[in-house]
């Protein structure tokens, strides 16, 4: 090697790499500090830092398989409570499931790095014993580097120590960092790992490590929550009413086959929503609101709405015969032997119920979706309404109901059906009162 080879170090050149592996990093770091350091002590004769660390760290990964086993090796498991009966093509079977243990980090008092693991529960692992013996570490410890803090707390200008030197410390605590998740990947591949207390490094501008800090798994779900929350706010703040609410109504509405336009002005009239943009975009708004609150894992509950709730999309709907701030619904004549007809929902196929004379039909999921403007001389509030009503009436009449081929599943059937709807005297008749 050069001695520009030397300054790459130095110079934090991201194109010069040491290897991917910690255990490839490990070796040729050893013979790049036996070319550039020069004598491997200092004028007082004491073994420099940096050749210190580096014989703390390859102990600790020699070491680190053995400390490990304990918690992957199976003959340390409880076998019999791990067993789960498990579904197959080929019937039940029983299936072993990976135990949970939790992996910490952290800088001791001395400024040495510890890094040990526990059972999430220790019925797991009937063999587990958290203590230190006298003579030794704890018996749960995977990796032990001394001199962790003083090397962390280093960086070049201004310190006792060359910049070169500083700037190796520098690189050796990165990797020791780097070896504790390659360790969290091994445990991994036989455990479930929650990681609770890590050390984070802190990094100035020119990318040396300057110093640490721990955190917790809460701080660090709060942390990367953070942007979500922030964004959440502004769009409570632009809507004026939780996201919580808007998607749970706008779900209730749906599943009465309510069109989305019809359920942004309901939102806006009767829920205190905020009129923000075209209400023909609000489906992919709600779809991006959905998308926030998975992310932030807040859950939606179940809205059941009430008869006067489902009675505010068609108070807005185009000639009406009652305005919306009636809060009242326009009430259809009562006939003596009509029967209720369940609700329909465009997402499941539509059954009709079996009735003497009358055969059981199934209609396809996909309905014409009318357009408020279509739908107001009507009366009604979504396309499965007004199929309902016919189908009604022609159970009164003894008659067929609507057949599969006729059933509205794009404009020109919607048409048709939109004339037969006026023809039986269904449609409303817009209000003629001053």
């Amino acid at each position: 090697m050069s001695l520009r080879d030397r300054n790459l170090i130095l110079e934090r050149d991201r194109s010069y790499s040491f290897g991917h592996g910690v255990g490839q990093k490990l070796t040729r770091l050893a013979t790049y500090l036996a070319l550039h350091e020069g004598d491997a002590f200092d004028r007082s004769r004491r073994e420099r830092l940096s050749s210190r660390l580096l014989g703390e760290l390859e102990q600790a990964w020699l070491d680190a398989p053995d400390n490990l086993a304990a918690a992957t090796d199976p003959a340390y498991w409880n076998i019999e409570r791990l067993l789960e009966k498990t579904t197959t093509w080929e019937g039940e079977r029983l299936a072993l499931r990976k135990p949970k243990i939790i992996i910490n980090s952290r800088v001791t008092q001395p400024g040495n790095l510890s890094v040990s693991w526990q059972p999430a529960d220790e019925r797991d692992f009937p063999r587990f014993r958290d203590y230190t013996p006298g003579w030794g570490r704890p018996v749960n410890e995977i990796m032990f580097v001394r001199e962790y803090e003083t090397a962390a707390r280093l960086h070049p200008h201004g310190q006792y120590m060359s910049d070169w030197e500083a700037a190796m410390c520098s690189f050796l605590v990165e990797t020791c960092n780097e070896a504790v998740a390659e360790i969290v990947g091994i445990a991994r591949r036989h455990c479930e790992v929650e990681v609770d207390l890590q050390v984070d490094l802190e990094l100035n501008e020119d990318g040396y490590v300057t110093g640490y800090h721990h955190s917790n798994a809460a701080h660090r779900e709060k942390q990367r929550l953070a942007p979500y929350v922030e964004q959440r706010n502004e769009l409570e703040n632009l809507y004026g009413i939780s996201l919580i609410e808007i998607v749970s109504v706008a779900d209730a509405y749906s599943r009465q086959a309510v069109q989305y336009p019809l359920i942004a002005r309901t939102l806006q009239h009767y829920f205190g929503m905020k009129q923000v943009g075209d209400a023909k975009q609000f489906r992919i708004a709600l779809k991006a609101m959905r998308d926030l609150l998975g992310k932030l894992k807040h859950d939606v509950p179940t809205m059941t709405l009430s008869e006067e709730q489902k009675s505010f999309p068609r108070q807005l709907t185009p000639n009406s015969t009652t305005r919306p701030s009636d809060g009242l619904m326009p009430q259809p004549e009562k006939e003596p032997a009509a029967v209720p007809a369940a609700p329909m929902d465009s997402s499941t196929p539509v059954t009709q119920e079996t009735r003497p004379g009358i055969e059981q039909l199934s209609y396809p999921r996909h309905v014409y979706q009318a357009t408020p403007e279509e739908l107001g001389p009507l009366g009604v509030i979504s396309t499965m309404e007004m199929i309902e009503r016919i189908n009604e009436k022609m159970r009164r009449e003894g008659r067929h109901p609507i057949s599969v081929a006729d059933f509205p599943v794009n404009k020109k059937l919607f048409d048709r059906m939109r004339i037969r709807f006026e023809k039986l005297g269904l449609a409303r008749q817009p209000s003629t009162d001053v």
